[in-house]
C-alpha cells in the first residue's frame, strides 16, 4: 500500500498526455486478458484492436453481466483462486453475484486513503463507517457501525455517541443515514468533533448538503463508487466536481448512440476497471448520467472531474411534453428535511405520482400543503398527486433507501 500511495501521489499531478498515455496502456492490456481469459469477453470484444475499435462498442449492462455469470462464462477460472465472492442487490433489489481479485485490494486501500488525504485526516483521527459491511480490503481503515438502514442510526446511537465522543471524527456513510444522524443530533442537542463527512453511494442534493455540514459543522465530501468496480471518484477541498481516479478506472461519457459526449454535455457514465483481473468489468454501463467539468480544478490535481446528475431513470417526461428531473422535483421536500426523517416518491405514470413520508414530531399541514402545491406547479395540470403518512419506508435488500422509484420510466 505505501509504494501505491507514493505512486499516487504523483500521479495525481501528472500532464494529460501522460495521464491519458498511462490508462491507454492499461486499457489495452486489461482488452487483451479478458479476451484470453473470458468467454463473454472473448466473444464481445472480437475484432477489438484499438482504443477506436473499442470505443464503437456498446455498453455492457447488469444484466448482460448477471446472465454471463450464471452461465459461468465471466471469470478467469486460472485465478479462481484469487477470487472473493461478493454481491450487490443495486436498486432493484436483484441481487448481482460478482467476484473481486485479492491482487486489487492493495491498491484499492491505496485509493481509499487518497479519499482520506483529501479530506484532511492526520494520525490523530479516527474513521467511523456507517454501513451494512466492510469493503474487502479496507478493514484496518475504520472502526464498522454494522447498519443498513436510518432506524438502525436510532437503535445504535448511544452506541455511536460514546465511541464519538472525545474524538475527531471522519464519518462516512450513505446520505439517508447521515441526514437521520444529523436530525437526532439535532433533537438530543449532541455534539461531537466532526472533521469531515464522506457521503456515497445515494444522490446528494445541493441543500441536502447544506443541512448535514450546517448540523455537523463539518464539510461533506461527495464519493462515488459502487460495489462492483470500488472507488470511481471523489471531491477534493474544493468541491467542484467529482475527480476520476484514473490510475483505477477509465470512464467514459456517452449518448444515447454510444458517442463520447463532447463539452460539458450529459450523458451515460461508463466504466472500465482496470485491477480486477478474476472477472473484468469493461465498458460497464453504472445506470448514472454525468458530465465532464472542462478546466482545471484549484487543488492542482489533473485527474479530470465529472459532475453526476442523478440516475437515467430519474428524468421523466412531463404532462407539457418537457422533461422533468428527479433533483429538481423534489426541492420543496429538501426544503423540510429537518423535519421530514424518511421520503419516497413513486411515479407510476406521466400522471400518477404518490409521495410516502415519515414525518418528525414538528412537521404540520403547513408542511404538506407546500409540498404538494410546488409538486402540483412542477408536474403541471392533470396529474395525480396522493400523500400518504408512513411508519416506516422500506429499504431495498441491500439496505439503500430508494428517493424515486419510476415505475414508467420512458413514458
Amino acid at each position: 500500500s505505501d509504494i501505491h500511495e507514493a505512486a499516487l501521489s504523483n500521479s495525481q499531478y501528472l500532464a494529460q498526455k501522460d495521464l491519458k498515455e498511462m490508462q491507454e496502456k492499461r486499457l489495452l492490456r486489461l482488452i487483451g486478458h479478458a479476451q484470453n481469459t473470458s468467454p463473454f469477453y472473448a466473444e464481445y470484444l472480437r475484432g477489438v484492436h484499438s482504443l477506436d475499435d473499442f470505443h464503437r462498442l456498446a455498453p455492457v449492462r447488469k444484466e448482460d453481466m448477471r446472465r454471463a455469470f450464471d452461465d459461468r462464462r465471466l471469470i478467469n477460472r486460472d485465478l479462481s483462486g484469487f477470487a472473493i465472492p461478493q454481491f450487490t442487490s443495486g436498486s432493484t433489489g436483484v441481487p448481482f453475484h460478482f467476484f473481486m481479485d485479492k491482487n486489487m485490494l492493495a491498491r484499492r486501500r491505496s485509493m481509499y486513503r487518497r479519499l482520506l488525504s483529501w479530506t484532511g485526516k492526520t494520525e490523530g483521527d479516527i474513521v467511523v463507517l456507517l454501513m451494512p459491511r466492510e469493503h474487502p480490503g479496507l478493514e484496518t481503515e475504520n472502526s464498522l457501525f454494522a447498519c443498513g438502514s436510518p432506524q438502525d442510526i436510532e437503535n445504535l446511537r448511544d452506541e455511536l455517541y460514546r465511541s464519538l465522543e472525545g474524538r475527531s471524527v471522519i464519518l462516512q456513510s450513505r446520505m439517508s443515514q447521515l441526514r437521520r444522524l444529523a436530525q437526532l443530533l439535532e433533537e438530543e442537542g449532541k455534539h461531537f468533533n466532526f472533521k469531515a463527512i464522506i457521503s456515497y453511494t445515494e444522490e446528494l442534493l445541493p441543500d441536502t448538503r447544506r443541512y448535514l455540514e450546517r448540523v455537523f459543522q463539518a464539510p461533506v465530501f461527495n464519493y462515488y463508487a459502487c460495489n462492483e468496480l470500488g472507488p470511481i471518484a471523489q471531491e477534493c477541498e474544493f468541491h467542484d466536481g467529482l475527480h476520476v481516479n484514473s490510475e483505477w478506472a477509465y470512464v467514459e461519457i456517452v449518448n444515447q448512440d454510444n458517442k463520447h459526449v463532447s463539452g460539458e454535455e450529459a450523458g451515460d457514465v461508463v466504466v472500465t476497471a482496470f485491477e480486477n483481473e478474476v472477472m473484468p468489468f469493461v465498458k460497464y454501463k453504472l445506470g448514472d448520467r454525468g458530465r465532464w467539468i472542462d478546466g482545471p480544478c484549484r487543488c492542482g490535481s489533473t485527474l479530470p472531474r465529472l459532475k453526476i446528475e442523478g440516475r437515467e431513470d430519474h428524468a421523466f417526461l412531463l404532462s407539457n411534453g418537457k422533461i422533468g428531473y428527479f433533483a429538481e422535483l423534489m426541492w420543496p421536500v429538501v426544503q423540510r428535511i429537518n423535519k421530514i426523517l424518511q421520503y419516497q416518491i413513486i411515479r407510476r405514470s406521466m400522471a400518477d405520482f404518490a409521495i410516502k413520508l415519515k414525518p418528525a414530531s414538528d412537521f404540520n399541514g403547513e408542511d404538506k400543503e407546500f409540498i404538494i402545491e410546488r409538486f402540483d406547479e412542477y408536474l403541471g395540470r392533470g396529474v395525480n398527486v396522493s400523500f400518504e403518512i408512513v411508519d416506516k419506508i422500506e429499504p431495498t435488500p441491500g439496505g439503500k433507501e430508494l428517493a424515486f422509484i419510476n415505475l414508467a420510466p420512458g413514458k
